[in-house]
């Protein structure tokens, strides 16, 4: 039996709309990690743009592409989970997924990559579906590191001259990275090497079902093969 929130009939269609809505996951690592969410998001703009995708545009005086996307991450923080939703202009049939990611990445500045894509219910939204977000935080362990001094849901794992801390965060309590480097270096800038990484967005708080899983050929609590 599937679980709840992957019964298609919690988004069924109420009104007549003109766009079909997708969903992707893609990634914002190397030096596109340090764009600030405003900034990715115009830079994923003149890529969908240079990548001839067919953009349904909101009403009005100042007509834009109709982008969903979760809470902005931080800025320095890479992703291998960046899911955002958008809206393209309906017609007969749907497009072309893995042509779609192929044009897409041909023309997107370094770090930005799209790995995943799926059409999704004209009514689904990331922020009512995302329960928990998880972390890895890469850092240096020198002399001053105190792994010890997290909190015991954290997860630290020595990989010869660098930790890996591990963690799991909901919408009602958020933890911000710089809040794991200030317990384990007593600041929040340390002067030493460290990148937080966006590891997955899951769709319940107890197991691991990431967002795509939603939209995937599995009944179980697997990961896709796409993952």
């Amino acid at each position: 039996m599937l679980p709840e929130f992957k019964n298609p009939s919690l988004w069924t269609k109420q009104r007549h709309i003109d766009f079909d809505l997708y969903l992707f996951r893609g990634t914002k690592n190397g030096i596109s990690r340090y764009l600030s969410h405003l900034e990715w998001l115009h830079a994923l703009e003149r890529t969908l743009r240079r990548a001839d995708f067919d953009l349904w545009y909101t009403k009005g005086f100042h007509p834009i592409p109709h982008i969903g996307c979760l809470r902005p991450l931080p800025t320095g923080v890479a992703s291998v989970a960046h899911y955002f939703t958008l809206r393209l202009k309906r017609r007969d049939g749907d497009y072309p997924v893995p042509d779609m990611i192929r044009r897409f990445n041909a023309c997107a500045p370094d770090g930005l990559r799209l790995r995943w894509g799926s059409k999704v219910f004209d009514t689904f939204r990331l922020d009512a579906v995302a329960q928990s977000w998880e972390f890895s935080l890469i850092t240096e362990a020198n002399e001053q590191c105190q792994p010890l001094s997290l909190p015991e849901s954290f997860c630290a794992t020595r990989k010869k001259d660098f930790y890996v801390i591990e963690y799991r965060v909901n919408r009602e309590a958020w933890v911000d990275y710089r809040y794991v480097l200030e317990s384990l270096y007593g600041t929040k800038s340390p002067d030493c090497f460290y990148i937080p990484i966006l590891r997955e967005v899951s769709v319940s708080l107890e197991k691991r079902y990431p967002l795509q899983w939603l939209f995937s050929d599995t009944e179980d609590g697997r990961c896709p093969k796409k993952c």
